[in-house]
Parts: C-alpha cells; structure tokens; sequence
C-alpha cells in the first residue's frame, strides 16, 4: 500500500479498552516500479506510550491490464515504552494470566516480508488478497506473551475489497 498521512485506529491487547489513535507522519519515495516508505506512529490517546518507526520497500508489478503483484520487505523498530506497554508482564498480570513477571529493558526490531495480489474489476473496484510474515527479535521475542503463549514468527493473510472514490 502507498503511505499515507493522518490518523489510524489501531486495536492492540492495550488499546482495545481506550482505542487509542495512533498518530502517523510517512514519507514516501515512487522510483519506477519501487515505492520506498518510512513512517514514524506514536499514539496521542490511550494506554500505550513510545513510538515506531517503519520503513518499507515495496516493488510492484502488473502481471495483466487486471491483475498486479506488489512483494516486499520491512522493518519496524519499536520503543522502550511502546515495548513494555506491549510485552512487559506485571506482577498482578502474572497472578492473572500464569505467565511469568517480565520486565523489558530496550526496544525491539520486528522484521516483514509480505505480498499482494490486486485483481482490477473496474477503475473504481479491486480485489486483493495479502500474505506476510513478520519475525519479532529481542525483548519482545523474550517475553512469556510470546514463549509461552504466542510465536515470535507470525504468519496473517487477508482479502480486501477496495473502492476508489476518484478512479484514475
């Protein structure tokens, strides 16, 4: 996807109570089929304090006048705050959830490779279907929300129908 400006809704197991909204400022660079992003999120409401910053690659091909491929890598470096607000386990959340106290001490990278098919029903409506894989490295590896309970590698996919409102 292109980078965008503006405000986003995340729900993280934080957040969900508050649904804090997250600020992004992107930047963006389009060299023929290559769209490099970096992006910097920090949240101005909720339960989560620190920030991100993401940077992104996407190489993006037409495979017919319908049908397009996008595959890239990313990397996303996440705070001390913003790790701790997600990984760290207090002693009350120990008592809780059986997972042992943890306690961060430095932020995290998270690493991306994923892709995109998008199927152009007209100059308005797409298809696209999306699959990535992310791989999560220190502290955040570490905590017992991931050992014990979670992955540190993370596979998703998903399928969107998309509208746009001025059709090139």
């Amino acid at each position: 996807t292109m980078c965008r400006g503006g405000i986003m809704r995340t729900i993280s197991r934080h957040s969900i109570k508050s649904m804090q909204a997250p600020h992004w400022v992107c930047a963006c660079a389009i060299k023929g089929p290559i769209n490099y992003s970096a992006s910097v999120r920090t949240p101005i409401t909720g339960d989560v304090d620190g920030y991100q910053v993401n940077l992104r690659s996407t190489w993006r091909a037409p495979l017919s006048d319908k049908l397009s491929l996008s595959v890239g890598p990313g990397l996303t470096y996440s705070s001390k705050q913003w790790t701790e607000d997600q990984f760290n386990v207090s002693a009350a959340e120990s008592v809780r959830s059986g997972l042992a106290r943890y306690s961060v001490n430095a932020g995290y990278l998270r690493a991306r490779l994923g892709g995109a098919l998008t199927y152009r029903m007209s100059p308005s409506w797409s298809l696209t279907g999306i699959v990535a894989m992310t791989y999560l490295t220190g502290n955040a590896k570490d905590s017992p929300i991931v050992e014990d309970i979670g992955s540190a590698t993370q596979a998703f996919g998903g399928a969107l129908v998309n509208y746009r409102f001025s059709p090139r």
